[in-house]
């Protein structure tokens, strides 16, 4: 992996995130949420480096819609962080102003 350059990293790097997705949607545990989180974070940013973060949007937005359904509150911090910074990427900042709810426990920051 050393001989391959920055860019093919980066390529590895966005089919192996795209299988642990994958692998993440056909487990239905609700005991993987706080790792599933930390997951959609890196890639999302797996993404971010190849310059393609359009291209999972539509992804960000739907398992963000299944996290507020099941009430995962740490999957839905992560996921409206990604989503923000994918906005704010290609400047759609009329897109950035919407609220979200979060449990009283959840400091915002």
């Amino acid at each position: 992996m050393a001989a391959l350059g920055p860019l093919q990293r980066s390529w590895r790097a966005v089919q192996c995130s795209d299988q642990l997705m994958l692998k993440i949607q056909a487990q239905n545990r609700r005991t993987l949420d706080l790792l599933a989180s930390k997951c959609y974070f890196y890639h999302s940013r797996c993404y971010e480096l190849v310059d393609r973060m359009s291209d999972i949007r539509s992804f960000l937005h739907s398992r963000l819609r299944t996290a507020t359904l099941r009430s995962d509150y740490e999957g839905q911090a992560v996921l409206v962080n990604c989503l923000l910074r994918n906005y704010l990427h290609y400047n759609l900042y009329e897109q950035v102003i919407f609220t979200e709810v979060y449990e009283e426990g959840i400091e915002r920051i």
